[in-house]
C-alpha cells in the first residue's frame, strides 16, 4: 500500500512521493517514505497494472479492475502471463481499492 500512498496528490497536484523527494534533498528523511521496495519480479506485473488503473471505470468513484478488462488488455496485446501475475495484479487492484476507500473517508 505504501506505493499507492505514496501517489496520493495533495490540493496542489504534487504526490507524496514528491515531497518526500523533495525533504530528502533537503536532508530530512520523512517516515511515510520508508517501506519496502518492489521486487524486481514484481515491476513487470506493476507496469500492467498502472496501464490497467488508468482505463478502469469511473461511476461513483473509481470501481476494481475486471476480470474481463484483464483478459482484453492481454489478448489484445499478445501477452502470454503467468498465473502468479495475474493474482498480483489483483492484488495491487485490491490495495489501490482499499487505499482509495480510505482516502474518500
Amino acid at each position: 500500500m505504501r506505493l499507492f500512498r505514496l501517489q496520493t496528490t495533495d490540493s496542489e497536484g504534487r504526490t507524496l512521493a514528491e515531497k518526500g523527494a523533495y525533504l530528502e534533498a533537503a536532508g530530512i528523511h520523512p517516515d511515510f517514505m520508508d517501506g519496502p521496495e518492489m521486487p524486481e519480479a514484481a515491476e513487470r506485473s506493476w507496469a500492467w497494472f498502472q496501464d490497467l488503473s488508468m482505463h478502469r471505470s469511473k461511476g461513483f468513484g473509481e470501481g476494481p479492475i475486471s476480470w474481463s478488462d484483464i483478459h482484453a488488455y492481454f489478448l489484445r496485446l499478445g501477452i502470454q502471463t503467468r498465473p502468479w501475475e495475474i493474482r498480483l495484479i489483483s492484488a495491487f487492484d485490491s490495495a489501490f481499492m482499499t487505499t482509495a476507500a480510505k482516502k474518500e473517508k
